[in-house]
């Protein structure tokens, strides 16, 4: 079968030639009924040939829309969504998912975002290969840095590679995450214990000093007002002036002593108080150059115009591995390499992420590197005389970095 795209003027129309004639069912019915989502064939004889011809109006491919579209979470569940749904909706009509054209080239996308298929009887393709391969193109295009984006395509991507694959394994595993989205969104937002503890006693500070200062303004006025100060001011000339003199000295020296009725605390403000952690590839037992990984994703493979960890070697693939850094994970990914990557002498499974930890051997083809994982610690500063302190000189490893991190 040849498949091609053809654009005119009003429409763009997907063209399939084949040397003999698939009949059946399902082009007979498409041609009857309106199916949603769902285009049939027009069939053509063209020098012993026969040309199938699907319209799809002025709807874009799902490869373009892919590659100009920024995607997301909540894209990504609505594409494979419509994927199920399509497929579940030729059962109801008893046709055969595998004669659904999955393929990223020949999948269209309308203004709404509603993905429309081409149906063709004898087609018999793979619907768990072709699933992998959108979803490796997503892979290709999508946002890395994006933790629960890259968790979400990847997970999809094991599923449709697993040897006993179903359509409903997949919809469970849609249906499971998009819950948990649910459940994180409309969750109302609490603030942290530990800030709620430090109001309550700036609170209860101040309502101390409040209680200091009006109480002892209220012992003045009233020693005033019952003449218990002229006993102490015996000038009668300067009576009223020393009076009011008096009040306002005890007033300051009220305000004065509820200044220091809070306890001062000590305040150290940190410039840096993340940890940063740097990973690198050591090579072992041979004079190769050492891998740094300083962002991510980090390509590793012997093609020096797509990677940054180039291994000039005949048994490593142009794009062999993967690493990608998230705030609290290290992980790495082979990429369908030929030779494979090793993880302590255990082979990868591709495209399938696994957790790295502080001195793993990890083997891309028979090039050996040992993994060197490290967290540096910044100081801390007095904001009121300046001075830096360091709690400790080095920063011990956490425990999702240690050896004993489970894989």
């Amino acid at each position: 079968m040849q498949m091609e795209i053809v654009s005119d003027l009003r429409e763009r129309k997907l063209q399939i030639r084949s040397e003999k004639r698939e009949s059946g069912y399902g082009t007979e019915l498409l041609n009857n009924i309106s199916v949603e989502g769902l285009v049939g064939p027009a069939e053509l004889s063209v020098d012993e040939e026969v040309q199938y011809t699907f319209s799809f109006g002025e709807k874009e491919t799902l490869e373009e829309y892919l590659k100009k579209e920024k995607l997301d979470e909540k894209k990504v569940l609505w594409l494979y969504q419509q994927f199920l749904d399509r497929m579940q909706l030729t059962e109801e009509y008893f046709l055969v998912p595998e004669n659904l054209i999955l393929c990223s080239q020949y999948v269209f996308v309308d203004s709404e975002q509603e993905l429309y298929f081409a149906y063709l009887d004898g087609y018999a393709a793979d619907v768990a290969d072709e699933l992998a391969k959108v979803t490796e193109e997503i892979m290709q295009v999508m946002d890395h840095s994006c933790r629960s984006l890259t968790f979400l395509v990847y997970g999809i991507h094991k599923i449709c590679r697993e040897e006993h694959f179903t359509l409903n394994k997949l919809e469970q595993y849609l249906a499971q995450y998009h819950y948990e989205e649910t459940q994180k969104e409309y969750a109302p937002p609490q603030p942290p214990e530990d800030k709620q503890m430090q109001k309550k006693k700036s609170y209860k500070v101040n309502g101390k000093k409040r209680e200091w200062f009006i109480a002892g303004v209220a012992i003045i006025g009233i020693a005033w007002y019952m003449g218990w100060l002229d006993m102490v001011f015996t000038i009668r000339v300067w009576q009223d002036w020393c009076k009011i003199g008096a009040l306002l000295c005890g007033i300051a020296v009220l305000w004065a002593l509820s200044k220091g009725t809070g306890k001062k605390k000590k305040v150290l403000q940190y410039e840096d108080a993340a940890e940063k952690v740097t990973f690198c590839l050591k090579p072992v037992g041979v004079q190769a150059k050492k891998l740094n990984i300083d962002h991510s994703p980090y390509y590793i493979g012997n093609d020096e115009r797509h990677v940054e960890g180039v291994i000039l070697q005949k048994d490593v693939s142009e794009v062999h591995a993967k690493i990608i850094i998230e705030e609290k994970d290290i992980f790495i990914i082979d990429q369908e390499s030929e030779k494979g990557t090793f993880v302590n002498e255990q082979r990868l499974i591709p495209w399938e992420c696994h957790r790295l930890a502080d001195g793993d051997i990890v083997d891309i083809s028979a090039h050996r590197y040992q993994a060197v994982i490290t967290a540096d610690t910044t100081y801390a500063k007095d904001r009121r005389i300046g001075r830096k302190h360091y709690p400790r000189e080095r920063c011990p490893l956490p425990e999702w970095l240690s050896g004993a991190a489970t894989k």
